[in-house]
């Protein structure tokens, strides 16, 4: 018994001896530093979108996947390079329109704007949903004066379109904003909640608690090391299957959205532009994509009038790795990948 327990006291200090030097090398070399910027340090309160991105900021986001700089015009974009051409594309979405872990010249309307010769706006702001780049959009295209809007859409904004505060949906978003909220009556939309509240009197109302699995994350490189290694072996549910339920036929949740893209497609219109929706993949739906029809195509394909372009299947078929592997972003791999699927649609 004394020799058993000797043992497993000799293991039990080698297994700690060998974590404490696999941390030091993990720290050493920054292997797992997730110490960049949140959406929170981008980000400023608005009255009208809940959020917008600081005007005149720069920043470098940089972690164990990639490095990137991101520089905040004093309008509030993240817009600094100049395209020359006749034709004007404004472009509206999330962090992948954003460009979240690559540089302003790697998005994917960048590229568009460089090899497709046209002139190109970008207003991608991380954490917005449809909702919100409705409102953005009534604020900027007369300034632009856009002939075609392109509006990255991904399965999970629909999710965005009814949630008012977005940590309590998702603590890691670093958002603690109120969300401008429409609603459906009479089978048009109406903004509930303008201005929306401030973040100082947000913690009258909501309780944010900080999430544990952060707090370790930032400080034991090894245990997301590990974690990490472990999460890749376990099987994945297919994030559009989880959002079936959204898309379902008659669900409000459709019906809002839709209505959204409806009032999208009327701004757009009535100054003689076009409207051309992208339906951006997630990574594990990519892997998961057997090239069936998920319910949120359907939806989309019965949508009259509008022009999709749905890039799941192209993605699923595409060998090379077009997205950071923990980030979940599309590389800049990823971002070609998509330009060239728009560009030849354009083109077509």
């Amino acid at each position: 018994m004394k020799t058993i327990t000797k043992n497993l006291i000799l293991m039990g200090i080698t297994i700690l001896v060998f974590f404490i030097i696999f941390e030091a090398v993990l720290h050493s070399f920054n292997l797992y530093d997730y110490s960049g910027p949140s959406r929170s340090v981008l980000s400023i309160y608005d009255p009208v979108t809940g959020w917008k991105l600081k005007p005149d900021f720069n920043i470098t986001e940089k972690n164990s996947e990639f490095e990137a700089y991101y520089q905040i015009n004093s309008d509030g974009f993240r817009n600094n390079l100049k395209f020359n051409g006749d034709e004007k594309i404004l472009f509206i979405g999330d962090s992948f329109t954003f460009g979240h872990g690559v540089g302003e010249e790697e998005r994917y309307s960048s590229i568009i704007g460089k090899y497709g010769n046209y002139n190109i706006r970008n207003l991608g702001t991380p954490g917005y949903g449809t909702d919100q780049e409705l409102l953005i959009l009534k604020e900027e295209i007369d300034l632009f004066g856009p002939d075609i809007v392109i509006v990255g859409y991904l399965v999970e904004n629909i999710a965005r379109n009814i949630e008012r505060y977005p940590r309590l949906g998702n603590i890691n978003t670093g958002l603690d904003y109120e969300r401008p909220l429409f609603i459906v009556e009479n089978n048009k939309l109406v903004l509930s909640n303008t201005p929306t509240i401030k973040p100082e009197e947000l913690d009258d109302i909501i309780e944010i608690k900080t999430d544990a699995k952060e707090k370790i994350k930032e400080y034991c490189f090894s245990c997301v090391f590990f974690y990490r290694g472990f999460r890749s072996f376990s099987p994945k549910e297919s994030v559009y299957d989880s959002y079936q339920n959204y898309y379902l036929e008659g669900s409000y949740d459709w019906k809002l959205t839709k209505l959204i893209f409806e009032e999208i497609k009327r701004e757009v219109k009535n100054r003689g532009g076009r409207l051309i929706i992208v339906v951006i993949p997630l990574q594990e739906d990519v892997k998961s994509y057997d090239n069936t029809e998920f319910e949120y195509q359907k939806r989309f394909l019965e949508l009259e009038n509008f022009e999709i372009i749905d890039l799941t299947k192209a993605f699923s078929e595409e060998e090379e790795e077009m997205y950071y592997q923990y980030d979940s972003h599309w590389n800049k791999e990823g971002h070609l990948f998509g330009a060239n699927l728009i560009l030849d649609y354009l083109k077509s």
